[in-house]
């Protein structure tokens, strides 16, 4: 490769690190919190009312 391509690619390389790093990225290799936060649960909606067809 030619080295101002490879200069390209290394610095777009660089810009997406940086990037998903300051919008928090992937944090897989972050070792789990010792309690998690249950996950928040919505109540069901009641079942919407039958509707009857006009005589």
């Amino acid at each position: 490769m030619p080295p101002k391509r490879l200069a390209k690619m290394l610095a777009a390389t660089l810009f997406v690190a940086v990037s998903l790093s300051a919008c928090g990225g992937d944090d897989s290799d972050d070792p789990p919190t010792t309690n998690p936060e249950p996950p928040v649960t919505e109540q069901p909606t009641p079942p919407a009312p039958l509707l009857r067809c006009a005589p």
